[in-house]
């Protein structure tokens, strides 16, 4: 072979490798393009800047005048929070004549970020409450997104009892219990209560104020331990440091393969990874109390999460205000498609694990304490049956874990109900007696049974299925 011939065969070899390496690189730029654009919309996503700030006393607070939209695939939603950081309009402090006047409180499923102001469950409540009687009722919705019981009680405190409540409504999730011992979310460092025993019994007592400025960890020790050291975050440097940090798809498929069997011996037997096991992805914290064998934190956890619902009602009480505690239930309770896509991603057990056994113990809290509860999966389970308002349709969102449209309005009318013929109805000592008496002459629409506290639970969409029972907390 001439040198001339191994020289132009040279050249076409050099020009094929630049032109894959070329055509690769244009490829993978596709994708990335692709990846983002196909995202480009998730929930968490906030077109106008964003609507919380840090604070030191809350941990975080939505932005005064804040007005923006929050879009996803699924929803493209206006929120607007007025000077005193309140979902809605203005609402005086002073409570109007003649007004019966409902405070909310809860996390992002009160705030209802995910639908419009008109569609979220306090203007549900709103319209219901108004439709059935024969004076003005208000709804305040102070919902802030990713707030927990403490965050709650702590504002009621501060905030919420100026606006002279009548009724106060606690909306309590699964999430609440953990985050309720904890001074971290993953928004960041947050107030929390600790429990001080005395001669009268114990006593809640407001810890890590003022709220540090920085940012908690990523990942460090298990909630419950504000004291506990955080664990060093992962390493960013070198190349794949800044893959990590600035590209979507090499993140995707870095998970994908280190979560993927097949993909990782692959991986392995191209010596990729260093791992000797492929990543098992760790089921959601706030998930704990659905353990069949409890983890040790969970006894305080529970115990402080009691401890602060009964202070929100005391405070409610305290102010001349009723109180209902409300339970919203997780979609993995409500839609079976909902559990399976999640054995499918963490690989558990299913025996190991009961989703919504939650309700029990807060059920047990309710009746030990004789406090007004309602529980919403039995609307919600209602609501999905054979003939029910939901016609088939799902209440929660598919991408979003939160309530869709209809979610809000089956929730909304079933504590607007509950409210009606439990409080109105039977004569509130903040409803005036001819209120009561013109509200006793209305009809009432059946509400959802109550369903008594057992070891066996209803599965998602309404089926039965057995549950062991667990021993609940030592208080």
């Amino acid at each position: 072979m001439t040198a001339p011939t191994q020289h132009r065969r040279f050249r076409s070899l050099l020009l094929n490798l630049l032109l894959l390496g070329a055509t690769t690189v244009v490829a993978l730029a596709l994708a990335e393009g692709a990846l983002r654009f196909s995202r480009r919309t998730t929930p968490s996503e906030e077109v106008g800047g964003r609507k919380l700030e840090p604070d030191t006393l809350y941990g975080w607070v939505k932005k005064k005048d804040y007005v923006g939209r929050r879009t996803s695939t699924e929803f493209d939603v206006e929120e607007r929070f007025n000077s005193r950081r309140i979902r809605g309009p203005e609402y005086p402090l002073a409570k109007p004549e003649g007004e019966y006047r409902i405070l909310l409180l809860g996390d992002s499923f009160a705030e209802g970020y995910t639908v419009e102001f008109e569609q979220v469950l306090s203007e549900v409540m709103k319209r219901r409450l108004n439709e059935r009687t024969d004076f003005p009722v208000q709804v305040i919705n102070a919902g802030t997104a990713g707030w927990s019981t403490d965050q709650e009680l702590l504002w009621l405190q501060q905030e919420g009892l100026a606006y002279e409540p009548d009724l106060v409504v606690l909306l309590f999730y699964i999430n609440d219990i953990v985050s309720n011992a904890s001074n971290r979310y993953w928004r960041g460092y947050k107030p929390y209560y600790a429990a001080v025993d005395g001669e009268a019994g114990p006593t809640l007592e407001l810890r890590g104020v003022p709220v540090p400025g920085a940012d908690p960890p990523e990942e460090g020790p298990e909630a419950g331990d504000p004291t506990a050291a955080p664990a060093p975050p992962p390493s960013t440097t070198g190349l794949r440091g800044w893959l990590l940090a600035h590209s979507m798809l090499y993140r995707d498929m870095s998970r994908l393969v280190k979560t993927s069997e097949p993909l990782f011996r692959v991986a392995r037997a191209l010596r990729l990874t260093k791992e000797s096991e492929p990543l098992r992805l760790a089921p959601p914290g706030e998930w704990a109390p659905w353990r069949n064998e409890p983890e040790p934190r969970m006894e305080r956890a529970w115990r402080m999460s009691r401890l602060l619902i009964e202070g929100v009602q005391e405070e409610a009480r305290k102010g001349g205000a009723e109180f209902l505690f409300v339970h919203a239930p997780s979609r993995e309770a409500i839609h079976a498609w909902s559990w399976e896509n999640a054995q499918a991603m963490f690989h558990f057990d299913p025996e190991e694990w009961t989703p919504g056994a939650e309700e029990d113990v807060l059920r047990t809290i309710c009746q030990e304490d004789g406090m007004p509860c309602l529980f919403l999966r039995e609307p919600f389970e209602l609501a999905m049956a054979e003939g029910g308002a939901a016609q088939g349709q799902d209440l929660y969102w598919r991408w979003d874990r939160h309530w869709n449209v209809l979610g809000n309005r089956v929730a909304g009318e079933s504590i607007a109900d509950r409210i009606f013929e439990t409080i109105l109805t039977h004569g509130s000592p903040t409803a005036e007696p001819a209120r009561a008496a013109a509200l006793t002459a209305m009809p009432l629409t059946p509400s959802a049974p109550r369903r008594a506290a057992s070891a066996r639970h209803r599965g998602p969409d309404g089926g039965q299925r057995d549950a062991r029972r667990r021993p609940l907390p030592s208080w």
